[in-house]
C-alpha cells in the first residue's frame, strides 16, 4: 500500500486524532507532502502564529514550560541523571576519543541533543496543531523519531567537520604551497578563532534539521536540505535565536569569571551550584529548541491560506 492510498484508508476521524500521528503520518509536513488543501485550518494549525514575532515566540515557548510541565521535568531528570553519574565516574575520570571528553559530558551531549530535542519539538508541534497527543504518545512518538534525528545530528557533525577540513586544507596552501599567507598568519590565532566561522556558518545552515527531522518527519538528507533553504529565508529569526542559545548557555561561564574577578568563586563551590546552572543551560536550550520549531513551522505555511 502507498503512502497516498494509506492515507485514504484512514477514517478522518482517525487522521485527526494523535493515534494517527503514531502509525506514521508527519506532524507538521511541507506543503508539497500534502494532498488536498493545505490551508492552515484543513491542516489544524494556530494560525496566530503567523502573527508571532521572535520574542512572541519567546514567550509561547517560555509559557510553554509552564503549561507541559512535563518539559521541564524531564529536563531535570536529566539533569540529576548526569550529576548522579559525575559522582560515580569521578574517581575513575573515564575519557573518550582523542578530545579527551569525560564519559559523563558526552552522555549529557546525547541526552540533550537527542532526546530533549527530540521531546520538545513534539510538544511545540503538538500545541501548534490540533493533535493533542497524550504524555506516552508524546514520548512514543519521539522515540519513533530517534533514529533519523540521531542520523541527522550526525550529519552535521560530519559535514562540519568536512568543512573544518577543507578550510585548514586551503590555508595550509595559501600558506606553503602558495606562499601567497606568510606562516605569521598563525602567530597569536587559535584553531578555534581561525576555522569556528566556518564550522559556526555550517552549523547555523543546518540547525534547524533536528526540530525538521521530527516534526516533519523528514529523512536527514531531507531536513538538511529544508534546514538550509529555511535558514536562508528566515536568516534573521535564526542568527537571533543562535545568538540567544549561545549567550544563555555562556552565562553561567560569564558569572564564573566575574565572580573569580572578585574573589567570590567561593559562591561556585556551594553545594548543588553545578546541579543549578546544569539545570538553567537544559531549561534555556528547551525554550530554544521551542523557538526553533516554530520558526520551521512559520516558514512552511508561507503562502499557506487561513482558510
Amino acid at each position: 500500500m502507498t503512502k497516498a492510498e494509506f492515507s485514504v484508508a484512514i477514517p478522518n476521524r482517525l487522521k485527526n486524532s494523535s493515534s494517527y500521528v503514531l502509525l506514521g503520518a508527519s506532524m507538521i509536513p511541507p506543503r508539497d507532502d500534502i494532498d488536498g488543501c493545505g490551508c492552515i485550518r484543513c491542516r489544524g494549525i494556530d494560525p496566530a502564529i503567523l502573527g508571532r514575532s521572535t520574542a512572541g515566540d519567546l514567550r509561547w515557548s517560555i509559557d510553554l514550560l509552564q503549561k507541559r510541565l512535563s518539559v521541564p521535568v524531564t529536563a531535570m531528570i536529566f539533569v540529576v541523571m548526569l550529576a548522579a553519574l559525575e559522582l560515580v565516574l569521578a574517581p575513575f575520570e573515564p575519557t573518550v576519543g582523542w578530545v579527551d571528553t569525560p564519559i559523563h559530558n558526552l552522555i549529557g551531549s546525547v541526552l540533550l541533543g537527542v532526546l530533549l530535542r527530540g521531546y520538545v519539538s513534539t510538544v511545540v508541534a503538538s500545541e501548534l496543531t490540533d493533535q493533542q497527543m497524550t504524555r506516552r504518545e508524546t514520548v512514543a512518538f519521539a522515540i519513533r523519531r530517534l533514529l533519523p534525528l540521531s542520523a541527522t545530528l550526525l550529519g552535521m557533525m560530519i559535514i562540519g567537520m568536512i568543512a573544518f577540513a577543507l578550510s585548514l586544507m586551503i590555508v595550509s596552501l595559501l600558506v606553503f604551497d602558495a606562499g601567497v599567507l606568510g606562516p605569521s598568519v598563525f602567530e597569536g590565532v587559535t584553531p578555534i578563532l581561525l576555522f569556528g566561522p566556518v564550522v559556526t556558518v555550517v552549523f547555523y545552515k543546518f540547525w534547524l534539521a533536528p526540530d525538521i527531522a521530527v516534526v516533519g518527519r523528514a529523512g536527514p538528507v531531507t531536513a538538511l536540505r529544508i534546514s538550509w533553504t529555511t535558514t536562508t529565508s528566515q536568516w534573521l529569526r535564526v542568527v537571533s535565536l543562535l545568538v540567544s542559545f549561545i549567550a544563555t548557555v555562556a552565562v553561567p561561564d560569564i558569572l564564573s569569571g566575574a565572580l573569580a574577578a572578585t574573589n567570590a568563586e567561593f559562591v561556585l563551590g556551594a553545594p548543588g551550584s553545578e546541579t543549578l546552572v546544569s539545570g538553567f543551560r537544559w531549561l534555556t536550550a528547551s525554550v530554544w529548541y521551542s523557538v526553533g520549531t516554530q520558526i520551521y513551522v512559520r516558514s512552511i505555511l508561507g503562502g499557506s491560506g487561513i482558510s
